[in-house]
């Protein structure tokens, strides 16, 4: 009967039940159909698991990017603070000199009060070459030539005839 009923397309499976397929289809159809629902499991975990190890990969971008702000931000601060130190050298350069050029200014005013006018002026004129050429070579200024010398020596000499001249005068009246 089953043979008669198998050229009509009607089948009889192994739990007695009639099928249209014949079984051994209907057998490659169950195994498909277990195959496709252990792909689709496998497919869920495996978006499962790229989806975890995206988070935390997201996670861990974040973390570099907030450490590398950080670094970033401690760089400039480290350029900021040696750019204030290179303004502050700067500034103590100008004034080493402003001060000195002060006391000048301040000496020169305590002689005018304490001595000749006629002394006073011409010696605090003379000496204000030699101290600028001292004090720019103290600072590292350009080498001195051999004439700044002779002419700081021939300044001295002629502020030291001054005063002995009225050295001198002083003394005789």
């Amino acid at each position: 009967m089953a043979d008669l009923l198998a050229r009509y397309g009607i089948y009889i499976d192994d739990l007695s039940k009639i099928r249209v397929l014949e079984p051994e289809a209907a057998n490659q159809t169950n195994k498909l159909k277990e195959e496709c629902q252990s792909f689709v499991s496998k497919i869920t975990e495996f978006e499962k698991n790229s989806d975890e190890f995206i988070r935390i990969l997201d996670n861990l971008a974040k973390e570099v990017e907030k450490e590398k702000m950080k670094t970033i931000g401690a760089r400039n601060l480290l350029r900021s603070v040696a750019k204030q130190r290179e303004a502050q050298k700067q500034q103590m350069e100008y004034i080493v000199p402003f001060l000195l050029n002060q006391c000048g200014s301040v000496l020169y005013f305590l002689t005018l009060q304490n001595s000749d006018l006629s002394l006073a002026v011409p010696v605090s004129n003379s000496l204000t070459f030699v101290f600028t050429a001292i004090t720019g070579w103290f600072l590292g200024e350009e080498k001195v030539h051999r004439n700044t010398y002779l002419g700081m020596i021939l300044v001295l000499c002629g502020t030291m005839l001054c005063c002995w001249d009225k050295l001198n005068k002083t003394v005789e009246l």
